[in-house]
């Protein structure tokens, strides 16, 4: 089936069914799974953002950015700039399992501005199509560039798993920790529901 779906983000089934292109890439689905009148839940289950809640990703990734907010107020023209910086790795493990690591650096770029570096380190397990658990560690550290000013480390963890209850609701449940330098650690549960109206 992988082999099927890459056939058809290349372009192979458009080019060579033209308008039966979608029925003819469904239907070879359908043949690959082994079992026969599953075509529309297939479909079903490779278009609904119900079914859709597991992202794969595999190998480099780098992404950057520069922002200048230009409504600032006359005395404030050295602040609204930040630069940010962004670049990982993700691996798939076995058919059911994604592992990604993160480095993140973002910088405000007026005087004595903040820089934050942070390390981040994501997993995901797929139980079935329509249900997948994660987590998610990070740790960081906070700075401004004023003499004297101290650093800040930062550490965060959530637990979360989510699964599609019905064809158009989800339900959630995460379990966070965070703690920002030497204050109190902040924990946090939180429980949802999401319904698609269409």
């Amino acid at each position: 089936m992988a082999e099927i779906i890459s056939k058809a983000s290349s372009g192979y089934y458009v080019n060579e069914y033209k308008d039966n292109a979608t029925i003819e890439y469904y239907n070879a689905l359908e043949v690959a799974s082994g079992k026969t009148g599953v075509t529309m839940k297939i479909m079903q289950i490779m278009t609904s953002p119900v079914f859709n809640i597991s992202d794969r990703y595999i190998g480099w990734f780098t992404q950057s950015g520069y922002s200048n907010n230009y409504q600032r107020a006359y005395g404030d023209e050295s602040k609204g700039k930040y630069f940010s910086l962004k670049a990982g790795y993700a691996k798939p493990i076995d058919k059911d399992k994604n592992l990604t690591a993160t480095f993140q650096y973002n910088q405000d770029l007026s005087e004595n501005g903040m820089i934050s570096m942070a390390y981040i380190t994501t997993g995901t397990k797929d139980h079935s199509y329509s249900w997948i658990s994660g987590a998610e560690f990070s740790f960081g550290s906070e700075w401004s560039l004023t003499e004297g000013a101290e650093s800040l480390t930062t550490l965060n963890a959530i637990l979360y798993s989510k699964r599609a209850i019905l064809n158009k609701l989800i339900g959630t449940a995460s379990l966070a920790y965070s703690k920002v330098g030497k204050a109190d650690s902040n924990n946090k549960v939180e429980i949802g529901l999401t319904y698609f109206f269409w």
